[in-house]
């Protein structure tokens, strides 16, 4: 039977012991409370020029969430562009060519019931696009 990617990936960067999901939720540090981890991955493909949603994750109403990082990668970069919105705060990605994968890591970022992480790509100027993202977080 074949492992699901994000498994492989989660086996690769944890070890081969068990894996964290909702049914067993992350080890608790010093200074740290226990969440149930948040994995959303998502892929577009297409010319629009209007703003397109590639990964979202709403905290649910009665938890609170930390954002752990946000990730893409486009196959045509010169025509991707991206728009980051945390908590409603858009964070001016700048409007220019991106030359590689690229991984946000982000410390310490809690985010109240109900906020809303939103990673959206458009086409700078309607030429196809093929744009994979993800991001990583916690719930608690």
């Amino acid at each position: 039977m074949a492992v699901p990617f994000l498994e492989q990936m989660l086996k690769r960067v944890f070890g081969g012991g068990s894996l964290i999901s909702a049914t067993n939720p992350l080890p608790t540090t010093a200074g740290q409370q226990a969440g149930t981890p948040v994995a959303k991955v998502g892929r577009y493909s297409g010319s629009d020029t209007d703003w397109q949603t590639l990964v979202t994750w709403t905290v649910p109403s009665d938890k609170v969430g930390d954002l752990h990082e946000i990730s893409w990668v486009s196959v045509n970069d010169a025509k991707t562009r991206v728009r980051l919105v945390i908590a409603g705060a858009d964070q001016e990605v700048p409007d220019s060519q991106i030359d590689s994968p690229l991984s946000l890591p982000w410390r310490e970022n809690g985010l109240a019931a109900g906020s809303a992480v939103t990673l959206s790509v458009k086409s700078s100027d309607g030429t196809a696009i093929n744009v994979s993202g993800s991001l990583t977080g916690t719930e608690r």
